[in-house]
């Protein structure tokens, strides 16, 4: 469902060379763990996901528990994607 609701999107990451994060939560209902695991292996080394437990597709921007684990998995992954360049 995600590739025919964002297809153009996810293209335009196909030819993207650089790092690349994917937060989502583990009962989102637009896709499932499995789909977006698989699309991440599928972008190679580049790409990686994180997961919030418990949280549905809306549940990611309010909430503040939430908010502050998405900070903390943008930050980490900006720290590491930095210390390669």
């Amino acid at each position: 469902m995600a590739r025919m609701l964002f297809g153009s999107h996810i293209s335009k990451l196909e030819k993207f060379t650089g790092p690349k994060l994917f937060i989502m939560g583990t009962e989102d209902c637009w896709t499932g763990v499995s789909q977006l695991a698989s699309y991440v292996h599928k972008l190679g080394p580049s790409a990686e996901y994180r997961l919030i437990d418990g949280a549905g597709h809306f549940d990611l921007e309010n909430s503040t528990e939430r908010t502050g684990q998405i900070v903390d998995f943008a930050s980490d992954f900006i720290t590491k994607a930095s210390s390669k360049h």
